[in-house]
């Protein structure tokens, strides 16, 4: 829903307060590009998970903001200790190599 910015673009800090969402705390931006074409959009950014948790779609007269993008709920992955564990008893081993063949 961000966009990289290909063009000529600003970012600015708002005035708005930091806000609590979801995903946590942000603090709000305005991303405004103006080539190719003109577009603004208000970014609530998130420092501690480095993403955006909200974003609002500016109209042409900067007035009126919609929720184009927002995060229901932000998590620390916690992977098991076996996710990447061999399983040997999963494959069947092959020794394609002749019974002379002494390297590994």
């Amino acid at each position: 829903m961000l966009d990289v910015p290909h063009g000529a673009y600003t970012v600015a800090a708002l005035a708005a307060p930091p806000e609590m969402k979801s995903g946590g705390r942000c603090h709000w931006y305005r991303l405004e590009v103006t080539v190719p074409a003109r577009k603004v959009s208000d970014v609530c950014w998130s420092a501690t998970w480095g993403l955006p948790v909200e974003i609002k779609a500016v109209d042409a007269n900067r007035t009126t903001a919609t929720v184009q993008f927002s995060v229901d709920a932000v998590e620390v992955f916690q992977p098991p200790d076996d996710l990447f564990a061999f399983q040997n008893d999963k494959f069947v081993i092959i020794d394609a190599r002749s019974p002379d063949d002494l390297s590994d």
